[in-house]
């Protein structure tokens, strides 16, 4: 509707039987540019044909095209641009000043309506002068339209240079779009270093066909170290987390999600052995992503063990055969 708003048509029924090679009339209509701009008063047979429109804009008065023709007439360079139009001169002949000079990709591409409302045409699209584009923009974002779909209505009815720029500048400084906006993305972690192995680790307690393990991953070398948790106590979990810091040494720092044993006791045990004790940030697993990488890892193994933990410490390290109460690193 955009589109076909700057015409006015008439509907009239014409037999079928009068239709001769409609198809061809309606795809390639033939007439004499010079017999049909001599009808309409204007002399421009002299003029070359690429510049030319032989269609009419609107066979009927329209207030909105009538109101951008009368800034049109005001505009010195859009005049100037017409007169060159006119005398069908190519602006690379042009100073380099000159208004047309603007429109030197598209030159090809203008022409001129040859009604009343006289305005320069970019293909179907109305090039509009300086002092009507803030209202064109403004009837543009009236529904406040997004950027991409404002642009390509924009695209449909008008053209201009760096009208895309334009486009993008009201709806960046609309208020209401503002508001409105969805939430932003969240901001990118800051990732935590170690310069040695198991200077710093993570810990986290996750399930898995109803059993409770503890996993603990090397923050350096992504090792990772897997328990069986009898109970779920902060007890269980230090003692455990203590036979493997005598395996591989007391680390600097340890972060886990600050759940239920990871808080009080668990913190005085940290200080007993200065260690640094990092919470990652609540309901936001990606801030202890190493510890979720080495769970996902730990349940991939346990299920391909047929959920046996046995099977695993035993593949685990094979000339081996410790205690079941022995955890062993993987």
């Amino acid at each position: 509707m955009m589109k076909l708003a700057a015409d006015t048509f008439y509907v009239q029924w014409i037999p079928g039987k009068k239709h001769h090679v409609a198809d061809a009339l309606s795809s390639f209509p033939l007439f004499d540019i010079q017999e049909e701009d001599q009808q309409d008063g204007l002399a421009l047979s002299g003029f070359d044909s690429i510049h030319l429109a032989t269609i009419s804009l609107n066979s009927a008065p329209d207030s909105a095209l009538a109101s951008v023709s009368e800034i049109a007439k005001g505009d010195v360079n859009y005049q100037a641009i017409i007169s060159t139009l006119l005398s069908g001169q190519s602006p690379n002949s042009l100073p380099q000043s000159h208004p047309s000079k603007m429109y030197s990709k598209q030159w090809k591409a203008l022409s001129l309506t040859y009604d009343t409302n006289l305005l320069i045409l970019q293909g179907h699209r109305i090039v509009v002068p300086p002092a009507a584009r803030p209202n064109i923009l403004q009837d543009l974002h009236r529904a406040h339209w997004g950027i991409r779909r404002t642009r390509a209505l924009a695209r449909s009815l008008s053209f201009w240079p760096g009208m895309n720029n334009d486009i993008e500048q009201i709806i960046s400084s609309c208020a209401t779009c503002q508001e409105h906006l969805p939430s932003q993305q969240a901001e990118t972690l800051v990732q935590s270093k170690a310069s040695r192995p198991f200077e710093s680790i993570l810990v986290d307690i996750f399930n898995n066909a109803g059993q409770h393990y503890l996993v603990m991953v090397d923050h350096f070398s992504a090792w990772p170290c897997v328990a069986h948790l009898s109970r779920m106590d902060t007890p269980a979990i230090n003692s455990i987390l203590y036979d493997w810091f005598t395996d591989n040494g007391i680390p600097q720092v340890l972060r886990s999600d600050g759940g239920p044993q990871f808080r009080t006791e668990f913190g005085e045990f940290c200080r007993g052995l200065n260690i640094v004790h990092e919470l990652s940030s609540a309901y936001h697993p990606a801030s202890n992503g190493h510890a979720e990488s080495a769970v996902k890892a730990m349940k991939a193994l346990l299920q391909k063990c047929n959920n046996h933990w046995h099977d695993l410490r035993i593949s685990a390290d094979p000339y081996s055969r410790p205690p079941i109460d022995v955890h062993s690193p993987l």
